[in-house]
């Protein structure tokens, strides 16, 4: 009786295994990478003015809403917490009544229209599993 036998070398799948596994149990350099782009994404969201609705305008005074001093702008950072997060925020105390908009000042009789900043598009979510999917398949940033 004859026979056929096939002898299968595993070794490069087995080292693009392993490869595959430290990039998903060691994910720093991407989640660094995501921190940088969304720190980004809310620089454009001031820089536009708004994203992907325009802010409103200022009622009682000319400027920028949100751009005048910067200080704002220049608050917000980006930066991994764990092996699964990314924080992305400002310390600024005034920033939620302007992202979310509401009643403020004394007696809260000013309105505060929402000027939300602290926002990713959905195009640009894209970008981001992008960015991880490249990382996790290919190991490239």
């Amino acid at each position: 009786m004859s026979g056929v036998s096939y002898r299968v070398d595993t070794s490069e799948l087995e080292r693009l295994a392993d490869d595959l596994v430290e990039r998903i149990s060691r994910p720093a350099p991407a989640l660094r990478a995501v921190a940088d782009l969304a720190e980004q994404t809310i620089q454009r969201n001031f820089n536009e003015g708004g994203r992907p609705t325009k802010w409103a305008p200022l009622k009682l005074r000319d400027g920028q809403p949100l751009r005048d001093t910067g200080r704002l702008m220049n608050s917000i950072s980006a930066q991994p917490v764990s092996d699964r997060v990314v924080l992305v925020g400002t310390n600024v105390v005034y920033a939620a009544i302007h992202n979310f908009g509401g009643k403020a000042g004394r007696g809260r009789k000013v309105t505060i229209p929402q000027r939300e900043f602290m926002v990713i598009p959905e195009d640009e979510i894209g970008d981001i599993q992008d960015l991880l999917q490249n990382w996790i398949v290919e190991g490239k940033l």
